[in-house]
C-alpha cells in the first residue's frame, strides 16, 4: 500500500467517524456538509473528494457498520442454516450489534426521520439490505419446499420480520424495556408455529 493511498484510507475512516458522531448528535437532515466539513477540520473541496454528497456519505456510515452483521448472515446461509435458525441468528446479531454501538440505533432513527422528510435519495442508505433480503428469499424458497413455511404466509413472513427489526430498534434504549438473552429464540418460534398454525390446511 503506497504511502497515498493509506493516507486517503485514514482520511476516509476519519470522515466517517466524525460524521457518524455529528449526525447522531444533531440529526442527518440538521446537519450540512460544510458543517461537517467544518466538524472534521477540512475544507468542502476536501470532502466531496471522498464523498458525493452527504446521502453517500450516510451510506457508507451504514455499510461499514453492517459489515460484520451481514458477515454473520452469510456464514450462517453458507453453513447451510435453516431459516428460522438465520431468523433467530438475525434478531440475536440485531441486538449485540446495537450493543456494541450504541450511536447507530439514534443514527437508524435519524435516517428514517430524513427519509420522511423527503431526504435526497434516502432510500438509497437501504441499499445495505439488499445482500440480507437475498438471502432471506432464497431461504423462503427452500423453506416452503421443505415445508417448514406454508407458501401463503410469506408476506406475512416479511412483515413480522420488519416489525421485529422496528422493534429492536425502537426499543434498544427504552428504560423499560429489557431485551433478555432468550428473547431471539422465544420469538422466533413465536413467529413460525404461529404462522404454521394460521395457515395449517
Amino acid at each position: 500500500m503506497t504511502k497515498k493511498i493509506s493516507k486517503e484510507k485514514k482520511m476516509r475512516t476519519r470522515i466517517i467517524k466524525k460524521a457518524y458522531d455529528l449526525m447522531s448528535k444533531k440529526g442527518i437532515d440538521q446537519v450540512s456538509m460544510r458543517e461537517i466539513a467544518e466538524h472534521i477540520g477540512v475544507t468542502k473541496p476536501v470532502l466531496y473528494y471522498y464523498f458525493e454528497d452527504k446521502d453517500d456519505l450516510c451510506k457508507e456510515i451504514i455499510r461499514e457498520s453492517m459489515c460484520m452483521f451481514h458477515k454473520n448472515i452469510e456464514d450462517a446461509y453458507k453453513s447451510g442454516a435453516t431459516l428460522e435458525k438465520l431468523v433467530e441468528l438475525a434478531l440475536r446479531s440485531q441486538i449485540e450489534f446495537f450493543e456494541k454501538n450504541p450511536k447507530m440505533q439514534t443514527f437508524i432513527l435519524h435516517i428514517i426521520s430524513y427519509i420522511m422528510k423527503g431526504g435526497k435519495r434516502g432510500k438509497s442508505f437501504m441499499e445495505s439490505e439488499n445482500k440480507k433480503k437475498e438471502v432471506f428469499e432464497s431461504l423462503i424458497e427452500a423453506a416452503i419446499k421443505k415445508g417448514e413455511l406454508p407458501a401463503k404466509a410469506v408476506k406475512d413472513f416479511c412483515a413480522l420480520m420488519g416489525a421485529q427489526t422496528s422493534h429492536i430498534v425502537l426499543n434498544f434504549k427504552n428504560p423499560d424495556y429489557v431485551f433478555d438473552k432468550e428473547y431471539p429464540s422465544k420469538i422466533t418460534k413465536i413467529i413460525f408455529l404461529g404462522l404454521k398454525e394460521y395457515y395449517k390446511e
